[in-house]
């Protein structure tokens, strides 16, 4: 997954829909792997104001997503909430051309 089809998705869960200047600034930089610290360094913000805003932009996905997300787990987190989504994506399509009472023998060979 890349940090774009991260935010993407990050976008999708979060009610408001967009991720602010520095909201992104925080996502781009902590799914580098970069401290606080290393950020307010390089955006020339001050690093509590840096530290804040991705505290809440945690605490804004954890909600979302029903389970606790950090600046560490990014990756994985959002890794298996894009896989939830492709799976549900499919069934659905199933779902559609076969109708709700009909046996998909593919699933069967899989399951």
């Amino acid at each position: 997954m890349t940090v774009e089809d991260a935010i993407a998705l990050v976008e999708q869960l979060l009610e408001r829909g967009r991720l602010t200047k520095v909201q992104e600034i925080v996502f781009r930089y902590s799914w580098e792997g970069k401290t606080y610290l290393e950020m307010a360094k390089e955006v020339k913000y001050d690093p509590g104001h840096i530290k804040d805003v991705g505290s809440q932009l945690w605490r804004s996905l954890s909600q979302a997503l029903g389970e606790k997300v950090t600046k560490n787990n990014l990756h994985g987190v959002l890794k298996r909430t894009a896989q939830r989504q492709k799976h549900k994506c499919l069934l659905q399509e199933l779902h559609k051309l076969g109708g709700s009472n009909r046996r998909f023998p593919i699933l069967r060979t899989y399951y």
